[in-house]
């Protein structure tokens, strides 16, 4: 069974493929189902930790930019979000940004297993671009050199 582990706190855990939060604390792990939904929600959210993350862009990504439906559908799933932490004792990590989104606060951010394609898209390309500059600048040099008479 693939797993996909996001610490989002000190004692709570996202399982994104079972749509899960994971529960430690003095009794032991404890298991709460969620919606796919807001197991999204709360990944995007956690990927960017910290920082503002607009209603624009969560609406793009989990209901594909589609205005009509993901506005209410954000906002009541933002809310059902809070009311599982709140049913569990938990902190609400959610931070509403009047008129601009919302910011997700944790203690730590570790990634146990698989990070969002769009990271690994950018390090590919980022690391593409080195190299070619690593195999075209020794030529460069070589040429400057010649030109230079050395």
């Amino acid at each position: 069974m693939k797993t996909t582990h996001i610490e989002i706190g000190d004692n709570v855990a996202l399982d994104t493929f079972s749509s899960e939060l994971i529960i430690n604390n003095e009794e032991g792990s404890k298991r709460v189902r969620i919606e796919p939904i807001m197991a999204q929600l709360i990944a995007i959210m956690v990927v960017n930790a910290g920082a503002l993350v607009t209603r624009q862009e969560l609406i793009k990504e989990v209901w594909n930019g589609n205005e009509g439906v993901g506005s209410k559908a954000l906002t009541k799933n933002i809310y059902k979000i809070r009311k599982v932490f709140e049913a569990h004792g938990l902190d609400n990590p959610i931070e509403t940004l009047p008129k601009k989104g919302y910011r997700f606060n944790l203690l730590k951010k570790r990634f146990i297993a698989n990070r969002p394609k769009k990271h690994w898209l950018i390090a590919a390309a980022v690391i593409g671009a080195l190299l070619i500059l690593n195999m075209a600048v020794p030529g460069l040099i070589h040429e400057m050199a010649q030109r230079l008479g050395h």
